[in-house]
């Protein structure tokens, strides 16, 4: 996968690959991970058929970054409580 995302690069800045679906993602992302965000979502893009199988790529791509952000979010509070113990 790292090798395609580096592929997309290298055709983004040259301008080789055009997004044919529409992103319906209300995410709210910033910086860096917007960056790998936009790479990734244009590699889903390019790998489905149609609006539909994009959407639902997007749509588990969306909830996976949510789970992950939910999951981040605890650690701290887990970290805090074994320290005070």
């Amino acid at each position: 996968m790292a090798k395609e995302l580096l592929y997309l690069q290298q055709g983004k800045r040259e301008n080789k690959f055009k997004r044919r679906w529409k992103t319906h993602s209300v995410l709210d992302i910033k910086g860096r991970r917007k960056m790998c965000y936009r790479e990734i979502s244009l590699f889903l893009d390019m790998y489905s058929q149609n609006q539909d199988e994009y959407n639902k790529f997007i749509d588990l791509f969306d909830e996976s970054v949510t789970e992950y952000r939910n999951m981040i979010k605890d650690i701290p509070d887990k970290i805090e409580e074994e320290v005070v113990e």
